[in-house]
């Protein structure tokens, strides 16, 4: 449970430059959990949180370029189900400054579409799930810090009055800075677990008009359309003892359109 306040203010074409807008924000977020474990005994806990954030945008004729600052957090909690400790079951917030610098460009008469990104990400507290020891059930646990940076790249084109396509790139490098398992063994360097290092899309709609049946439109028109997906590698653990390589799948699907509605196979 909690509640939280939020302002922001945007300053445009601040110092008479005309499309460069500044961006502040501050969040106040107040959290609370509780929990009674699976032994009866009852447990709460209360945290506030300051989460500020800063933005720079410069706008032109033909797209954007902009730059960000924020901080931000995951909510701690209890795991309720594992012991009456509460050391042992509680989890605290995760808090992570983010810093990402990017542009969104159109040409063609906004026929093409191009956006691009870079960032950076420092977790401390980091939350990650676990499995209990010789149990089938998945906790959460503080391990320490991490660091993720990387970017993004994402076209999209209108080719025709009816073909639509577009494309995406994402990279991501994920790894601990900060975990410590005892006095002589790290995880520090490992990568993080359920990050995806590298994700892809390939697709493109094509749209048919259909005719009346009968003197009645019964369908206004179908889309067709097919995706190509991949990502990896992933690891699973945090010693990356155990990992998927790269994987990619392909789908298909016609969809129906009339006014309002909409199905699909």
């Amino acid at each position: 449970n909690g509640v939280s306040m939020y302002h922001q203010s945007t300053l445009c074409d601040i110092f008479n430059a005309k499309g460069v807008d500044v961006t502040l924000g501050l969040r106040l977020e107040y959290d609370h959990a509780s929990a009674t474990t699976l032994f009866g005994k009852s447990y709460c806990n209360d945290w506030w949180h300051l989460m500020p954030h800063f933005s720079l945008q410069y706008s032109f004729s033909k797209g954007s370029m902009y730059g960000s600052i924020s901080r931000g957090c995951r909510s701690g909690g209890y795991n309720c189900q594992i012991s009456d400790v509460p050391s042992l079951s509680l989890y605290r917030p995760e808090f992570a400054w983010n810093y990402e610098v990017g542009t969104h460009f159109n040409f063609m008469k906004d026929r093409l579409y191009v956006d691009a990104s870079v960032f950076l990400a420092n977790i401390s507290d980091m939350q990650i799930p676990k499995m209990v020891p010789l149990g089938t059930e998945v906790i959460t646990r503080n391990t320490g810090r991490s660091r993720s940076f990387g970017g993004e790249c994402s076209m999209r084109a209108q080719i025709t009055s009816r073909l639509q396509a577009h494309a995406s790139y994402g990279y991501t490098h994920a790894t601990f800075t900060e975990y410590v398992l005892s006095s002589v063994a790290s995880y520090k360097g490992n990568y993080v677990p359920l990050t995806p290092q590298h994700s892809v899309d390939l697709g493109a709609n094509f749209t048919i008009p259909l005719p009346e049946v009968f003197n009645r439109q019964l369908l206004d028109h179908l889309v067709i359309s097919s995706n190509w997906h991949g990502m990896g590698k992933i690891y699973w653990t945090e010693d990356n003892l155990v990992s998927d390589p790269f994987y990619s799948a392909l789908d298909a699907k016609i969809t129906f359109y009339r006014k309002h509605l909409e199905f699909g196979v």
